[in-house]
């Protein structure tokens, strides 16, 4: 927080929870104790017509120690998801579905199949076609077609690499998101680069 406090107090700041906040298997205690001090764990803001969708994936990847909070989000996330209000919806979360490929197998980095599978299902159907998310210390993400069908607008997962520890060829930073009336565009932008003004 002291670090955050150094940005401009007109920059709104908003965070989710990761493995390195809540842990890899979150009990009820650990996403009450992120709760306390950064507020909820998932949630929803609107900025202009985008609705933006925060999700606590910590769960999503192992319930085992929080199924009554997984429960809870799930039936939250259901009714956000069903009641767009928006000309544009977005979801942030910080594990991806998956890293390269939806058909991809199960691995630390991604969420279960059966799991990544409901949710891409479930994020189409609302309209979301943009996924942003972290974790990997890398830049990663693909597309996601219905069906299969590569005729569609596919849904996009990006992930973007972190402002320390990088486990890849990519350099500390972070990714600017444009939303304009034509769509949502995104780039990544090392912090030496953010030094020389985008």
């Amino acid at each position: 927080k002291e670090a955050l406090g150094r940005i401009p107090s007109d920059i709104p700041i908003i965070t989710l929870p990761g493995n390195h906040d809540i842990g890899n298997s979150p009990s009820a205690s650990d996403i009450e104790d992120y709760k306390s001090y950064w507020g909820d764990d998932y949630f929803t803001f609107c900025c202009g017509k985008v609705k933006n969708i925060v999700v606590n994936s910590q769960p999503y990847w192992d319930p085992s120690n929080c199924h009554a909070e997984l429960s809870s989000q799930d039936a939250w996330l259901t009714s956000e998801l069903s009641s767009p209000e928006a000309e544009k919806v977005v979801v942030f979360q910080h594990i991806p579905p998956f890293i390269k490929s939806a058909d991809e197998d199960d691995d630390y980095f991604n969420l279960s199949k059966s799991t990544r599978m409901s949710l891409l299902e479930r994020y189409y159907k609302a309209g979301v076609r943009f996924v942003f998310t972290g974790h990997l210390h890398y830049n990663g993400g693909g597309l996601w077609y219905p069906n299969g069908d590569k005729t569609a607008e596919p849904l996009a997962v990006v992930s973007s690499s972190s402002v320390a520890v990088q486990l890849g060829d990519d350099k500390p930073g972070l990714r600017l998101v444009r939303v304009s009336p034509k769509g949502i565009s995104h780039k990544y932008f090392t912090l030496d680069e953010l030094e020389s003004d985008p």
